[in-house]
Formats: structure tokens, sequence, C-alpha cells
């Protein structure tokens, strides 16, 4: 089907099979290489392995409605359209936003200059989305654990594990997001480029410093969750630990007493 897509559109038309490795794992053709700590590559890759898809097209943007036409079907082949559906025009570059699909239409020098920064956010608004539905997951297990941050009880010991792996997946979320915040907020280029302001105003466009708050805020949360929750399961375990220790001294103390009793009655009976 791409093949008979492209043969309708401006010469030089490319579809690319996008995705995303670790750099230690990137044994397809590089396309982008994301520097540490995000340390990713974005390669070429088979269709169906793909977490995007990019089309490039080495044509300047104009009065066009045929081709403006194939590009809205293609970026949106289900025919609805969606809130995160973009379109940002500038500088002679137009690009269509609605992942997993990606347009970029643009004169050939400028495709070269553009296409980095596109391929650089597609990873992180990818990521960003991941790490916030992974998040809401967690929401219904956090609710639950909710009470566990002001008391810790017998029957709850058996949670002790269970807490410390979602305490961990926290752990995990908010590593993930420390390491693209920095890519996501990084100040204004000066003087301003082509790919520089095109990943600025995908930023505006996608609202991207809004959802970081609102991230950074409900990570707090969960932390102070069960960071509480692991404060109040340790203080029990070791209530109980020493309460368990003062019963074994007692009795320890008893069996003493017993004994001494025992000698005592028979050394002042000797028959």
């Amino acid at each position: 089907m791409s093949d008979t897509l492209l043969s309708s559109w401006p010469p030089g038309s490319q579809i690319q099979a996008v995705r995303f490795v670790p750099s230690t794992m990137a044994k397809e053709p590089v396309l982008l290489e994301l520097a540490a700590p995000i340390a990713h590559h974005a390669v070429l890759a088979a269709e169906g392995q793909a977490t995007t898809l990019l089309l490039t097209i080495p044509h300047a943007p104009g009065d066009t409605p045929d081709l403006d036409a194939q590009l809205l079907a293609w970026i949106v082949p289900d025919g609805r359209d969606s809130p995160q559906r973009q379109l940002i025009v500038l500088q002679g570059a137009q690009l269509h936003w609605h992942l997993p699909r990606v347009a970029l239409l643009a004169t050939p020098e400028r495709l070269e200059l553009v296409r980095p920064a596109v391929l650089e956010m597609i990873y992180l608004e990818s990521e960003l989305r991941s790490i916030e539905s992974e998040l809401a997951r967690l929401w219904p297990d956090l609710e639950a654990d909710a009470s566990l941050a002001f008391a810790f009880e017998e029957r709850s010991l058996g949670q002790r594990e269970v807490l410390r792996q979602r305490f961990l997946q926290v752990v995990l979320l908010r590593s993930r997001l420390a390491k693209i915040t920095p890519r996501l907020v990084i100040p204004q280029v000066y003087p301003p480029t082509l790919a520089s302001q095109m990943q600025e105003r995908l930023r505006e466009r996608l609202h991207v410093s809004n959802r970081l708050e609102a991230l950074e805020t409900q990570l707090e949360l969960f932390e102070r969750i069960y960071d509480q929750s692991s404060q109040r399961s340790s203080d029990y375990v070791l209530s109980r630990r020493s309460y368990i220790l003062e019963w074994v001294i007692v009795i320890l103390l008893l069996m003493q007493i017993v004994l001494q009793s025992v000698e005592m009655l028979s050394a002042g009976n000797p028959n």
C-alpha cells in the first residue's frame, strides 16, 4: 500500500518505519542518535516492528489540495480526526503530526535540517505519553494503598513486597521522566533555526510544560504515599520484633526462676 501511495506523490517521497532502541542494541540503519542520558537510537525497522511511520516529501508546501487530501488520508487512516493531530507550517516546511504517523513536507535541503528535530520530538513525545499512561494505571493501586501510609497492621505484612514493587515502578517512572525533561524544557536557541523553531512550536502545541508539571505533581504524591507506607511498615516490623524479643526475655527469666526454685526445693529437701 505504501508503494501505491508513494507513486502518486512527488518524486523522492519516502515512508520510513522507525523504532527507538537503546544504543547498545542498534543493529538496523541509524537515523538519529540521542545522547546520554537518553542513550537511544532511531533506527529503520520492518514496518511491523516500527513504533512510528515517518513520511517525508521533498516538495515545497503550496496550493496543492490533492496532496493535502492525500496527506490527511494517510496521517489519519481511519478518517477520525482527533485533538492529537497537529499541523505546523513554518518557513516553507509543513509538519503533519498524529502519532504513530508523522509527515514532513519541505524542500530537500530543509527536510535534512528538520528531520533530526522531528525524530527527536517523536521519541520525547512517545516517552512522555508512555509515562503518563503507566502512571495513570497505577492510580487505583495508590488509592488502595493510601491507608497504609497512616497505619500498618499485622494483616498488612503480606503487602510489603507489593509495596516495594510499586514504589520501584514509581522510581523508574521518575527516572525516565528525568532523562527526557532537559530536552523538553530546552531554552530557545539563538539565533533561532528552522529545526529549533519547529521543536518549540511542537512543544507548545502538545502542551509539554503543563504535562510535565502535572507529572511532577503526581509523582510527588506517589512518592510521598509509598515512602510513608514504607516507613510505617518498617516501624511496625521493628516494633513487632522488639515485642517478641521482650516476651522471649520474660519467658527466659521465668524459666530461670522456675529452675532456681526447683534447685532450692531440692537442696532444702535432701530426702
